[in-house]
């Protein structure tokens, strides 16, 4: 019953942050990966599941899901800035624009 609810009460703060179900389905699903990858890489280490190992893991979850907000916050930036300055002409500038906005999540200016 707490683990439904929760996903709910989690997917209805990340709509009310992007406003918008695509966004939020792109966090979503991204989350689901990187605990697929935690779990693949301690079966190749030979770890034990223990309580440290699932407070490790849902810290992991909640850090991807807010590297993903951070990101997509960052490409709308891009996006926006390249449709006002009217560099969006074609597929190209959408690249550029997507490139830039992923720089800037990584080196952002001062």
């Amino acid at each position: 019953m707490v683990v439904p609810v929760t996903i709910l009460v989690i997917l209805f703060l990340l709509y009310l942050n992007t406003r918008s179900f695509v966004k939020t389905s792109i966090v979503i699903l991204a989350v689901p990966f990187s605990a697929i990858g935690a779990v693949w890489l301690l079966w190749l280490l030979d770890y034990n599941l223990s309580v440290g190992v699932w407070v490790g893991l849902i810290a992991l979850l909640g850090v991807d899901a807010e590297t993903g907000v951070f990101m997509l916050l960052y490409l709308d930036l891009a996006y926006d800035q390249a449709r006002q300055d009217g560099r969006m002409q074609d597929r190209v500038d959408l690249r550029r624009a997507v490139l830039e906005g992923a720089v800037q999540r990584l080196r952002p200016k001062s």
